[in-house]
């Protein structure tokens, strides 16, 4: 009743392990490309609140007016970097 040829698709070992060593490989590569990118962008944090403080009292002032806590968070998240850089100069 039953052929004993399977007309399956055999996928090789070698493939498979192959399949897996790319996935595991891209997900490596993007896993270390959001570390790098995490520890760039969290270096000048004073700086970066800075220019975001001062763009929300210049040009920015309009959504400063629509987001009110959210300025004022972003205000307050300033001066509590530029102090705690000041007070401890290791931080920055």
């Amino acid at each position: 009743m039953f052929s004993s040829a399977s007309t399956v698709p055999q996928v090789s070992a070698d493939s498979c392990a192959s399949s897996h060593l790319r996935r595991a490989r891209f997900w490596l590569v993007l896993f270390a490309a959001g570390l790098v990118l995490a520890g760039l962008t969290a270096i000048p944090l004073a700086q970066e609140t800075h220019l975001v403080s001062d763009w929300l009292h210049g040009p920015g002032e309009g959504l400063a007016r629509s987001l009110p806590a959210l300025a004022a968070w972003l205000e307050l998240a300033h001066r509590g970097l530029a102090s705690a850089y000041a007070r401890f100069p290791f931080l920055a």
